[in-house]
């Protein structure tokens, strides 16, 4: 499914689940992949010696790993991860989030301006954030759930929830937030209305999503 991963790492802490996931990924799909840094304000003499510290840093997960590499960049972490999703083209950008956490997710999420709003938006493969450790690993996924506005935006994303279902044999659920009014001068849906603007979504888009992917064990 995968040919190429580029894990985006700060060599923090923070980032050792995402580095867990992405050699799983990697190894289970015999993948190549690219341990990316991005080094702020600093000159090029420190390349190497940041280079030698991922190695040291990832030594235990590289000595598992067949092909890999280790690229460095000079200049702002998200122009220089988007310059490198363009130039290498990888299947699978995974990053985890800098100060860590459930908390550091979602203050990433609501803050706009943010290096990781700015990638997930513009990067041109998908991104994979990964921001905690987590009991089961790529390989023993049990469930993906595809959230959907029923745009042709999300009908890439349907493409690629349904793919990863496919293939990793689990379950995949469809899921969608209705607003409670159609405009902020309306008046609020009964539960029995939004129930069937529900349906009437899903009726638009089930023929196209049923006809992209035929497993059994779709879950809307």
């Amino acid at each position: 499914m995968f040919k190429k991963i580029l894990f985006a790492t700060s060599t923090t802490s923070a980032c050792d689940p995402a580095a867990r996931v992405a050699f799983n990924i990697s190894n289970l799909y015999k993948a190549h992949i690219t341990v990316f840094h991005v080094i702020e304000g600093k000159g090029p003499d420190d390349e190497s010696k940041t280079k030698e510290r991922i190695a040291a840093c990832y030594a235990d997960h590289f000595s598992k790993t067949g092909d890999h590499d280790i690229k460095t960049a000079l200049g702002d972490p998200c122009t220089e991860i988007l310059e490198e999703v363009r130039k290498s083209d990888p299947g699978l950008l995974v990053m985890g989030v800098s100060t860590g956490g459930e908390a550091g997710l979602e203050d990433a999420i609501k803050n706009t301006e943010s290096s990781f709003q700015k990638i997930v938006k513009a990067s041109r493969c998908p991104v994979l954030i990964i921001n905690r450790p987590a009991a089961s690993f790529w390989g023993t996924i049990s469930n993906v759930v595809f959230a959907t506005d029923f745009s042709q935006v999300s009908d890439k994303a349907f493409d690629f929830a349904a793919l990863l279902a496919k293939k990793t044999k689990c379950e995949l659920h469809i899921f969608h937030a209705q607003n409670v009014s159609l405009t902020p001068g309306s008046k609020e849906f009964t539960q029995n209305a939004i129930e069937e603007r529900r349906r009437e979504k899903l009726g638009f888009s089930k023929k196209n999503m049923y006809r992209k992917w035929k497993a059994s064990r779709i879950i809307p």
